[in-house]
C-alpha cells in the first residue's frame, strides 16, 4: 500500500451497455429515440458536474456497446477529447474481467483502488470525486483492504420535472468500494442496497451530494423524499428544467410528500 494512500479511482457508468446482471429488464440501449434523448441528458445533466469536480485525479469508464451508431461514437469522442477524464469503453456486453483488465491498464502500481458508481441520467456534487478520497484515506488504515470497503453519501435528491425531493438513503446507486487493486470483483457485481452483507460502510451525512433523475425512461427508479423547492438553486438544477408551482402547491406537496415519506400514506 502507499505511504501516501494514493488512489486509483476510477467512476463507472453503464450507457448504453447490455449487462449479464438484468436479463429481465427490457433493453433499450440501442434504440435511435432512446439514444438520442439519453446522450442530450447526459450532456445536460451529468457531464457538467463531472466537469467541475474540485479534485480531478480521477478516470471515468464509460460503458457503451460496440454496436453503438457512429454518430454517437463521434460524440463521444468530441466529449473525450475535450474532458481527458473521460474514458469510452465499447463491448458487447458488460465483462467483469475485460473490465478489471481496463482498470490495471490505466492504473498506477502500488496504489489503492476506488470505484464509483454513477448513472448517466443522474449527477453528483462538484466536491464528490474529492469527498470519496478523503473518507478513503481517513479509513483505508484501519480496515482490511483484500477484503476492501465501501463509502456512502446518504443525503441527496430525487428530481422530476423540475421538482426537488431531499431523501436519506443509506445504501444508495452513488456508493465507492476502497480496496487493494489485486480485488476481483468490480463494484457492479453487488447489489448497491445489500452491500453492508458483504464489508463494511462508512456513511458521511453531509450537505445533498447527488441527484437521482426520475423520468419515463427509468426502469426501476422512483421518486421518493421530501419536497425540496431549494433544489432548484442547487448545483444539481444545472441543465434542468426549472418548475413553476403557486404557493398553494408547494405547501400541499410538501405536507404530502411528509406524510408519504415517513408513515408511507
Amino acid at each position: 500500500m502507499s505511504k501516501n494512500k494514493q488512489f486509483n479511482h476510477f467512476v463507472f457508468t453503464r450507457f448504453n451497455i447490455r449487462t449479464q446482471w438484468k436479463k429481465n429488464i427490457r433493453y433499450v440501449g440501442l434504440d435511435e429515440e432512446w439514444l438520442s434523448k439519453r446522450f442530450d441528458l447526459f450532456e445536460a445533466v451529468c457531464l457538467p458536474l463531472m466537469a467541475r469536480q474540485t479534485q480531478k485525479s480521477f478516470k471515468w469508464l464509460i460503458f457503451l456497446n460496440e454496436e453503438t451508431p457512429n454518430k454517437y461514437v463521434r460524440r463521444m469522442s468530441d466529449w473525450c477529447a475535450k474532458y481527458p477524464f473521460m474514458v469510452p469503453i465499447y463491448m458487447k456486453v458488460e465483462d467483469q474481467e475485460q473490465i478489471l483488465d481496463e482498470m490495471n491498464r490505466r492504473s498506477v502500481p502500488g496504489c489503492l483502488r476506488i470505484m464509483s458508481r454513477l448513472d448517466n441520467d443522474d449527477a453528483v456534487h462538484p466536491r464528490m470525486i474529492e469527498s470519496i478520497q478523503k473518507m478513503a484515506k481517513k479509513y483505508c488504515g484501519s480496515n482490511d483492504l483484500e477484503r476492501g470497503f465501501f463509502i456512502s453519501f446518504p443525503i441527496g435528491y430525487s428530481e422530476n420535472n423540475g421538482d426537488y425531493y431531499l431523501q436519506r438513503f443509506r445504501y444508495n446507486a452513488f456508493n465507492s468500494f476502497v480496496s487493494v487493486p489485486e480485488h476481483n470483483r468490480i463494484i457492479y457485481y453487488w447489489n448497491h442496497t445489500k452491500v453492508a452483507d458483504v464489508a463494511p460502510v462508512y456513511l458521511s451525512y453531509t450537505r445533498p451530494m447527488w441527484c437521482q433523475g426520475i423520468h419515463d425512461d427509468n426502469v426501476t427508479n422512483t421518486i421518493r423524499g421530501i419536497y425540496f423547492p431549494w433544489g432548484q438553486r442547487s448545483f444539481f438544477a444545472t441543465g434542468r428544467k426549472i418548475s413553476s408551482h403557486s404557493i398553494a402547491w408547494k405547501c400541499g406537496e410538501f405536507w404530502r410528500s411528509c406524510k408519504y415519506y415517513l408513515f408511507g400514506t
